[in-house]
C-alpha cells in the first residue's frame, strides 16, 4: 500500500532532518539511513567520503537519489542523457 510506504519514507526523512549534520559531520545521519536501508533489504554501506550507499537488485538500471545543492534530485543512470529532476513528493522532506 502506497500510504504505508509514504509514511515510512516521511518517518525516515523526519528522523534524518532532526539529526544535526553540518558538512563533514554526517556520520550519524548516514548510519540512520544505512540501517533503514538494511531493514528493507538493501545492501547498504557508508563509503569513504561518508555517503550512504544502498543497492537493491541487479540489472542495467540504476537510480541515484541525491541532495546535491540542498535539493532532492533523482537520476536514472540507465539513461545517461537524462537531466536530474525533482524527486517524487514521497521522497521530499515535509511531504
Amino acid at each position: 500500500m502506497h500510504a504505508d510506504r509514504d509514511a515510512d519514507v516521511i518517518q525516515l526523512l523526519t528522523a534524518l532532518v532532526s539529526i544535526p549534520s553540518p558538512s563533514g559531520r554526517e556520520a550519524r545521519a548516514s548510519r540512520v539511513l544505512t540501517d533503514w536501508m538494511h531493514e528493507r533489504g538493501f545492501a547498504a554501506r557508508v563509503d569513504e567520503a561518508g555517503n550512504a550507499i544502498g543497492v537493491k537488485g541487479e540489472g542495467p538500471r540504476e537510480i541515484l537519489l541525491s541532495t546535491d545543492g540542498g535539493r532532492w534530485t533523482r537520476r536514472d543512470r540507465s539513461a545517461p542523457s537524462q537531466r536530474p529532476r525533482p524527486a517524487s513528493p514521497s521522497l521530499r522532506a515535509g511531504a
